[in-house]
């Protein structure tokens, strides 16, 4: 397991306006560790408010930002 406090994801024009981040030991369960409504276009670096010792990190998009043509 690996201790995971801080992360960078990069959205593209269509964003994660609100995502959460869940954390897993078996790939089968999982467990939310934090909600952020502040994303945004390109580079997003956070800091979770706990850190937390996991084998799987995923990001579960809660509300997205579309391109509008």
């Amino acid at each position: 397991m690996t201790p995971i406090f801080r992360f960078e994801i990069v959205f593209e024009v269509a964003y994660g306006r609100r995502y959460a981040i869940e954390v897993s030991n078996n790939d089968k369960s999982w467990k939310r560790v934090q909600t952020f409504d502040n994303g945004r276009e390109g580079l997003n670096q956070q800091t979770l408010k706990h850190p937390v010792m996991c084998k799987f990190v995923k990001c579960q998009l809660m509300e997205g930002r579309t391109y509008g043509w």
